[in-house]
């Protein structure tokens, strides 16, 4: 077997039905390719989605009978694959029809050992849609092969040799949102440079909502981020490295007034035009990992 397809999901059924069907479709008319899906616990109709669906390529369904979280189950996945290459995406992802192609013939042609492209994202709320999308964001701005900064790589669309991937499995001391893939990026990228494909991409629909978001990048704050700083240390990206400022007790004074800041600009970004979106949104995300960086220190 050529290439493993590892697809995690939890209660993911509708969009694991669409994430399928887009492999089904691909142009790659090869017989080496398998699917390796990874139901961590899901309580809906997932399980029976994947059982029944039918494909050109093997198919291989491994059950977590609880979540265990997203790392455990990509850990899984590399465990039970035939593979000599990982795929690595997550229920959620449509893949781009020649991806498939694309990357096979460039894991032939090139001596990397790990390739990705970029994700296009859909969301309900279509003014952060814009600031996803954005043409500046990270991978966004790039049009030909060059490899990439470690942060800038997403294992929502990431193609790596087992035989590396098997020596730097996914931490799971990351138990919540954020924090996990770059820690695993960085190490990584010690012995290893990512060669970025500028012809296919995967799209990941649904992305929650601005409102929603920013919740999350609060439990990063609160959690996460700290192992990240004893992790990474010096090695961490700017704007997360200025983040350990806010680690100190003194700014929960301060906290309230962080919060109706938040508000305000949450506020502005109902009533700007979109051209205006991406710094309001930008210093939304922030002060939301500074709230979550404070609030940890209150805990305890």
């Amino acid at each position: 077997m050529f290439l493993s397809i590892i697809i995690i999901g939890h209660n993911s059924g509708n969009s694991l039905l669409q994430c399928l069907a887009s492999i089904k479709n691909q142009s790659y008319d090869g017989k080496d390719v398998e699917i390796v899906y990874v139901d961590d616990g899901s309580k809906d109709n997932s399980i029976n989605i994947f059982k029944s669906f039918v494909c050109r390529f093997k198919t291989t369904l491994v059950e977590h009978q609880s979540n265990l979280g997203r790392n455990i189950a990509r850990n899984t996945g590399i465990k039970r694959c035939l593979g000599k290459w990982c795929l690595f995406v997550n229920s959620n992802i449509i893949l781009s029809p020649n991806l498939l192609s694309v990357y096979i013939s460039e894991i032939k042609k090139n001596k990397y050992n790990i390739f990705t492209s970029k994700i296009n994202y859909t969301c309900l709320d279509k003014s952060f849609e814009l600031y996803l999308n954005q043409k500046n964001r990270g991978l966004n701005n790039l049009h030909s092969k060059q490899t990439i900064p470690y942060y800038n790589l997403l294992f929502s669309n990431t193609c790596i040799k087992k035989t590396i991937i098997e020596k730097n499995n996914f931490d799971i001391d990351f138990t919540s949102y954020g924090g996990s893939e770059l820690e695993l990026s960085h190490r990584l990228n010690i012995n290893h440079n990512f060669l970025f494909l500028p012809k296919i991409y995967v799209t990941r629909f649904n992305h929650p909502a601005l409102k929603t978001h920013i919740y999350r990048i609060e439990e990063f704050g609160r959690k996460n981020i700290f192992l990240l700083f004893s992790k990474l240390n010096s090695s961490l990206p700017k704007f997360l490295f200025y983040s350990k400022f806010f680690s100190f007790r003194v700014f929960i004074l301060i906290l309230p007034f962080i919060y109706v800041i938040r508000k305000l600009l949450l506020f502005i970004y109902k009533i700007l035009p979109p051209a205006n979106y991406n710094l309001i949104i930008k210093s939304i995300l922030g002060i939301s990992l500074i709230i979550g960086i404070i609030k940890k220190k209150h805990e305890k």
